[in-house]
């Protein structure tokens, strides 16, 4: 009897084993990345001469820049098959990085990211499989600023924030092969969410800034099953 029951056992977890599926891939995506500013505060007044002393004037707007650039993700994951819905839940570990982005004349950015992915897939046949997910994770912002064309009141900057990070996604996957398939997806991204407010003697020096950093995507990439 113990003996019949180790043996179930250990052809069950075998059976799971095999159900599982563990896949190594690449995406390549092209990658619409906005920064939106809301910002009140005392701003140096471009319009006025800067000399012999510069004019600051107050600021309550809101801007926008963008840039559209190419981002890569390698990525490992696992997906576990669920007949009763028809479909899969997959869990993946991502790491992103791209070019850089120009959201200014004076500004540019570039983000490094390291996600875990969840998705649900749908078989809808052997071959082609619809998919939505989400994902969390962290990303590394480097910014840098560089006002040296106003002479001798401009300067250089740079620095980098770390930032909780959240994406969701929809696409299509194609089996090309047994081992081989293709993604075509989606993806939104949020990846800098941040609020300055400081408050100085001076009248240069009283700033409020709230800045929201995301990303569009359309992705294409392929996955291998081993």
């Amino acid at each position: 009897m113990k003996k019949t029951i180790t043996t179930l056992c250990v052809v069950a977890a075998t059976s799971a084993a095999n159900a599982m599926d563990f896949y190594v891939g690449d995406k390549i995506s092209y990658t619409y990345t906005q920064q939106i500013v809301s910002a009140a505060g005392w701003r140096l007044d471009l319009d006025a001469p800067l000399l012999p002393t510069p004019s600051y004037e107050w600021c309550d707007e809101t801007t926008s820049e963008s840039d559209n650039g190419i981002r890569n993700k390698v990525f490992v994951g696992l997906g576990f098959p669920i007949e009763s819905v028809h479909g899969a839940i997959r869990a993946e570990i991502e790491y992103g990085f791209g070019s850089t982005v120009y959201l200014s004349e004076y500004q540019k950015v570039s983000t490094h990211t390291i996600q875990t992915n969840y998705y649900y897939d749908y078989y809808a046949t052997d071959k082609i499989i619809p998919f939505v997910g989400i994902g969390i994770g962290l990303a590394r912002n480097k910014t840098e600023y560089d006002y040296s064309s106003l002479g001798s009141f401009g300067y250089n900057s740079t620095y980098g924030t770390n930032s909780f990070i959240y994406n969701l996604q929809v696409g299509i996957a194609y089996k090309l092969l047994k081992n081989w398939t293709l993604d075509i997806g989606y993806r939104y991204s949020n990846l800098a969410d941040s609020k300055n407010d400081y408050d100085g003697e001076t009248t240069p020096n009283e700033n409020h800034i709230h800045s929201v950093l995301s990303s569009h995507e359309v992705l294409l990439g392929v996955r291998y099953s081993f």
